[in-house]
């Protein structure tokens, strides 16, 4: 098929499914940008969800190819229609794949942990090196990984979350605290799952000595259905001994929201987290953050300036870390002032805005053949 003449204003999004996780809402977040600064959007998607009314809402088009095998007079089509395209995630490698070589401009974002990239690597073989493909890295840790295991340049596209009222840490305590005992609330939102590692969690409340425990509250957030059995379990065990020990099943984000107006601490235990959109979610919110040295918003962090930073799986260093927040949670104001000024220097909605139109006008090769 040849590639007739197209329109660079107009630009092909493709993503893997639309469930309200991690990097389809942020390629809904960019598809929204993108529209706003005039050009004209498609989004494609291989699987069906709850995010396409997002789109619906924001009048994108939106086609849904709910088909496990891609077919090629499909990709065709998109080929002759579209010269710009951002793919989303590893999982369309088949996809970016078909098109290397051609015309199309490919601007492929990645966003996934170590053992996707491992399997990816193992199911395609060696990474797809073409002129008309660039890629982009959704933060350090992402860069890191395509380094290592690609073997390609890349540059770092990091995603944005809008900025929305908020009770910092500090008032939180104040407010929740009055009518609570005076505890602390710690809250870990998450897939409730082995890299999500809410088992170190768990692990460091056991080790914390009763007086911590009465004066701490954590709330875990997760869909219940889908989790890890051994983790929920172990969950599940330790909301039996721990009145103050709550699990709730996943929920719309302005449920969310709620809670981390009256919660004062995030912890995030991954130990694969590419970056933690809950991270940057408690750095916008102005919450003390707990995080494994492993998660990819660690790389902008500084351990007591910022937030506070443990060895990845390490849940006796995890629960030190506890402790010293209860000890000191209202004389921790520059620790959450100082990790909001991450979020507006490297996650704001502004800084995603300011770094799309030069997603777009990175230049390819131009001796680029067609498909046939």
């Amino acid at each position: 098929m040849n590639v007739k003449e197209k329109n660079n204003n107009e630009i092909l999004l493709l993503s893997h499914e639309l469930s309200r996780t991690g990097a389809p809402i942020v390629l809904r977040d960019l598809a929204v940008v993108l529209k706003d600064m005039g050009y004209s959007v498609l989004v494609v998607s291989f699987r069906d969800g709850e995010l396409k009314e997002d789109y619906e809402k924001n009048d994108i088009p939106i086609i849904v190819y709910d088909n496990q095998d891609i077919e090629p007079d499909f990709i065709d089509r998109l080929v002759a229609d579209y010269n710009i395209w951002i793919v989303n995630t590893l999982l369309l490698w088949p996809v970016v794949s078909y098109v290397q070589n051609t015309a199309v401009k490919i601007k492929w974002w990645l966003h996934e942990d170590e053992i996707f990239f491992q399997k990816c690597c193992d199911a395609y073989g060696s990474a797809i090196d073409s002129d008309n493909i660039k890629y982009y890295a959704a933060g350090p840790y992402v860069k890191d990984m395509i380094d290592k295991y690609l073997h390609v340049e890349s540059k770092i596209v990091n995603f944005g979350v809008k900025q929305s009222k908020y009770v910092d840490a500090i008032e939180a305590y104040h407010t929740y605290a009055k009518d609570n005992g005076g505890r602390v609330r710690f809250v870990d939102i998450g897939s409730i799952s082995y890299t999500k590692a809410q088992n170190v969690l768990v692990d460091a409340i056991k080790k914390l000595p009763d007086e911590y425990i009465k004066q701490s509250e954590f709330i875990f957030i997760g869909d219940v259905k889908g989790a890890d059995t051994d983790i929920l379990d172990s969950i599940v065990r330790l909301t039996v001994r721990y009145d103050n020990v709550k699990l709730l099943d996943s929920m719309p984000q302005d449920d969310i929201y709620r809670i981390y107006d009256n919660s004062s601490v995030v912890v995030v235990p991954s130990i694969y987290e590419p970056t933690s959109a809950v991270a940057v979610e408690g750095l916008m919110k102005k919450k003390i953050c707990i995080c494994s040295d492993i998660c990819g918003v660690s790389y902008y962090l500084k351990d007591n300036e910022s937030a506070y930073i443990f060895p990845s799986g390490d849940s006796q260093a995890l629960a030190e870390k506890i402790k010293y927040v209860i000890d000191n949670i209202e004389l921790l104001t520059d620790i959450y002032e100082s990790g909001h000024k991450v979020y507006e220097q490297n996650y704001s909605m502004e800084c995603f805005v300011t770094t799309c139109p030069a997603i777009i006008r990175t230049k390819h090769n131009s001796h680029l053949k067609t498909i046939k």
